[in-house]
């Protein structure tokens, strides 16, 4: 899924207008509608600030896959892990984000259903 689609996806399925995510971008709505078309490019900033909006992290919005694309900043010991061996307490939280980041797809998903189901 690209990103332009995911970001939909993900403001309809809050019933997020599409003029309320421009007035919080400081664009117009047309200029907001062009970015969620793949007509416009998304900057940096746009994206950091559409997954706030859509309270996400901004990887999940990246990635095509399913597995959030993320920038470690604990990831200065070893490109393998932990050194200290205390493997379970280094990746524990990436496991726990992941989870909860699967969750609030699930519930995206769920709730997209629903209004296919009305439909």
């Amino acid at each position: 899924m690209k990103i332009n689609e995911k970001i939909r996806m993900l403001r309809e399925a809050q019933s997020i207008s599409q003029e309320g995510v421009a007035n919080s971008l400081g664009i117009s709505q047309k200029s907001y509608s062009r970015i969620e078309s793949g007509a416009t490019s998304l900057k940096v900033s746009q994206l950091q600030e559409i997954a706030n909006i859509l309270k996400v992290n901004p990887g999940e919005l990246l990635d095509s896959s399913g597995i959030s694309i993320r920038i470690e900043k604990q990831q200065t010991e070893n490109v393998y892990g932990p050194q200290n061996g205390n493997i379970q307490n280094y990746y524990s939280p990436l496991i726990n984000e992941k989870i909860e980041s699967l969750e609030r797809e699930i519930q995206i998903l769920k709730s997209e259903l629903g209004l296919l189901n009305k439909k």
